[in-house]
């Protein structure tokens, strides 16, 4: 064991090895599997031709499925709707009796990354997670998906395979496994330029940070072997996993509603392109708007899978298609089953599965233990594969051929209709245009003080002006202003207020003078914000080199910080800091509690990868819990990068710099300048005081953009924080006037995923 071990350490030089596949199906071997059991070959008596995996984002098993009749693992429910969803035997120490109503959407997004995942399970405990995720969905909310679990198949103790975000579990519905990635960044995989860097994370539990590309067997790639179709629609990166392997990284992308029109034209012939269903199709959507990601509604991505599942129904293929829609991840709503534990990467909790075939059995539940691997076991059996010998060949993994009987009479049809509801209010966006990320909130903070003042925000989306724009908070209607306009006929509507101590509740009403809107569209208000007797404010995490963006070196003190405000005067009885979810008393530094008291927390101990904190103060009136902020230690960090002089013609010589600190010496050194890599000179220094690096080169006229990327042979990073670059470097062409430009960097985003207090 100690020599696999060792094996690991050289993680960051495998991942670009040509034997990397080769190895850590081995180590994988040796750690998580004791021997590869035989494999069931259905490939003879399987009408199955094509196998399609839709995946939506971010919602459990209780959040969606938590009430459907008789089927809860670990509880039996009476009821099918949320008003009289009680059980008779809820599971001790769970939540699952007392999940409230979900608004639909979400009043914003939840944190969801690997170690808010980590700290929600708590252990198998399951009893961290964020107060905005602990509500249930009611079957009037999700018909659509309802009636798929009445007619077909559904799972109930179907897990995630990596206990984090998006992108590993997308990896691994393609590979079954994550290849190393544990983060779900905006890059681009492979095709990512150098000082692209993420978070990995071995089998092991080891965490380090690295080049999002993978170089390990896929399914596309025994099905090439085999000479079977496929396909992955979706255009959205971080949930296309063929960008991240090696092998499939250069795939052209494919739109997502491609697939009705490939399963419906059905002209593929012989060839097997073009227009026809493949063998084996990956789905993702190309919009959140359909992704079913918070602060999306559930309508529009309803439509979505039903507008796919529809396609295929009403197409040639119908009769020889299996499809299993799936989440991607918990998104931060509450789940009570603690998951299995195969290894140092997950399971992460669980999310449903729906089986749609014409050969899955009729209303039928299955409760043996699935995870996104289950998709490759299954396509290998169906199709007469073998096995990626990861967790596709671990006896634990069903291989969902319990949800079919191909001897049965098949299925009808299940044509579902379109859902209709009204866009006209919706959450805000940070960026319209983002998919997959943090979204802005409804209300701004999600919890403060008696002082704080709370902005509620909506979009307003009508070319008609309304005549009615009010947020009702706590029954009470406040006037809201337009305030931002964008685009025609969309405007981003605000109120700012005070609240009292306590917790709240909003809707937004809007009329037209003909039409009348509310969001929720569900006409569950929206909880929140939490007010608390007294005040956080100035909440920080910082290393005493002052390095950006939340980050510390491995071995060097790392504070967190925060100033604690009470109008009565009240010295808190409680003042901790949770890092990922295990408690630590913060200290009193200076000041007094009326005018505010800076609380601190240092330590040398973090361990190497990310992590989450959250704050825990009580003045005596009750605990209450601030939620969301991340942070990274990191072996490596850069400081003092920058260019000199920041402003020249195509003939001055421009001098890249940067100090580089880590536990070991630095193997490479690039600055990446629009996009391309150019190693640099060491000038002095040693690893652990700081090795100085610079780069003297001309560059053409334009507009130009840097970053520094280091590498010690095991860990990579870059500067700025893992992804972004300085930018605003203009050079003006010889013999015209010179432009003085301004040198920015990316700006660190300080503030928490919208958090809430309990």
């Amino acid at each position: 064991m100690q020599s696999v071990l060792s094996t690991f350490a050289k993680f960051g030089q495998l991942r670009k090895s040509p034997v990397f596949a080769a190895t850590l199906i081995g180590v994988g071997a040796i750690i998580a599997i004791n021997a590869f059991p035989s494999k069931p070959s259905h490939a003879q008596t399987s009408p199955i031709q094509h196998v399609v995996v839709i995946m939506e984002e971010n919602h459990t098993f209780d959040n969606y499925f938590g009430c459907f009749s008789n089927s809860i693992n670990g509880a039996t429910v009476i009821g099918t709707q949320y008003g009289d969803c009680q059980t008779n035997n809820c599971p001790q120490g769970s939540l699952l009796c007392n999940l409230a109503p979900a608004p639909d959407p979400a009043p914003h997004d939840v944190l969801h990354s690997g170690p808010r995942a980590i700290a929600a399970i708590d252990g198998g405990q399951m009893d961290d997670f964020d107060p905005l995720g602990q509500v249930q969905f009611q079957q009037s909310d999700i018909p659509t998906y309802w009636d798929y679990a009445e007619h077909f198949g559904l799972g109930d103790n179907f897990f995630t395979d990596a206990e984090t975000s998006s992108t590993p579990n997308h990896i691994s519905m393609m590979a079954a496994q994550t290849g190393g990635d544990f983060d779900t960044t905006h890059v681009i995989g492979c095709n990512s330029p150098q000082n692209d860097v993420v978070l990995d994370r071995t089998i092991s539990g080891s965490e380090l940070y690295g080049q999002p590309c993978y170089n390990i067997n896929s399914i596309p790639q025994e099905l090439n072997t085999a000479g079977l179709s496929w396909k992955m629609y979706g255009t959205t990166s971080i949930w296309d996993p063929a960008l991240f392997i090696q092998s499939t990284a250069k795939t052209p992308k494919v739109a997502d509603t491609q697939i009705i029109t490939d399963a419906q034209t059905n002209t593929c012939g012989p060839s097997h392109n073009q227009n026809c269903l493949p063998a084996v199709s990956w789905v993702t959507p190309d919009s959140d708007t359909y992704s079913d990601h918070m602060p999306e509604t559930t309508q529009a991505a309803q439509n979505f899978v039903a507008s796919i599942v529809n396609g295929i129904m009403q197409s040639p293929d119908w009769n020889s298609t299996a499809i299993f829609v799936t989440w991607d991840d918990f998104g931060g709503y509450y789940d009570h089953v603690a998951p299995p534990q195969q290894d140092g990467v997950g399971l992460g909790p669980r999310v449903p599965l729906l089986v749609i075939s014409p050969w899955a059995k009729p209303g039928y539940i299955s409760s043996q233990q699935g995870e996104f691997a289950s998709f490759d076991k299954f396509i290998e059996e169906n199709f007469n594969l073998p096995s990626l010998g990861q967790r596709d060949s671990l006896s634990s993994t069903s291989d969902l051929m319990d949800y079919f009987d191909f001897n049965q009479t098949p299925n009808t049809t299940v044509i579902e209709p379109t859902l209709s509801y009204s866009s006209v209010l919706q959450a805000p966006k940070d960026a319209p245009a983002a998919v997959g990320g943090a979204k802005a909130s409804t209300v701004t903070p999600a919890a403060g003080g008696p002082g704080t003042k709370f902005t509620y925000a909506v979009i307003y989306n009508d070319a008609t002006t309304p005549t009615v724009h009010n947020v009702i908070v706590d029954g009470t209607p406040i006037a809201m202003t337009a305030t931002t306009s964008l685009g025609t006929g969309v405007e981003e509507y605000e109120a700012t207020t005070t609240l009292a101590p306590g917790s709240h509740n909003y809707t937004f009403q809007f009329s037209d003078g003909t039409n009348n809107y509310q969001l929720p569209l569900n006409s569950t208000p929206f909880s929140g914000p939490i007010v608390a007797p007294f005040d956080l404010n100035n909440t920080a995490d910082k290393s005493p080199a002052g390095d950006p963006y939340g980050v510390g070196q491995v071995g060097k003190p790392f504070t967190i910080q925060t100033t604690y405000l009470s109008p009565s005067g009240l010295s808190p009885t409680v003042a901790n800091v949770l890092v990922d979810g295990k408690a630590y008393p913060m200290t009193a530094v200076s000041g007094t509690p009326s005018t505010g008291v800076l609380y601190q927390y240092t330590s040398s101990a973090f361990s190497q990868g990310d992590h989450y904190f959250q704050l825990e103060f009580n003045d005596g009136s009750g605990l209450q819990d601030f939620q969301g902020y991340s942070f990274s230690i990191s072996p490596i960090v850069m400081q003092k990068a920058g260019v000199s002089p920041t402003s020249g013609t195509t003939t001055t010589t421009f001098t890249f710099s940067t100090i580089y600190h880590g536990l070991n010496s630095a193997t490479n050194v690039y600055v990446v300048i629009d996009k391309q890599s150019h190693l640099m000179n060491y000038i002095s220094g040693t690893a652990a005081k700081g090795e100085t690096y610079s780069l003297a080169l001309t560059l053409p006229a334009g507009s130009h953009s840097f970053a520094f990327y280091a590498s010690d042979g095991t860990n990579e990073w870059s500067d700025p924080k893992s992804l972004g670059t300085f930018s605003g470097l203009v050079v003006t062409a010889a013999g015209q006037p010179l432009i003085h430009s301004t040198i920015t960097a990316p700006v660190p985003n300080t503030d928490p995923y919208a958090y809430d207090a309990d």
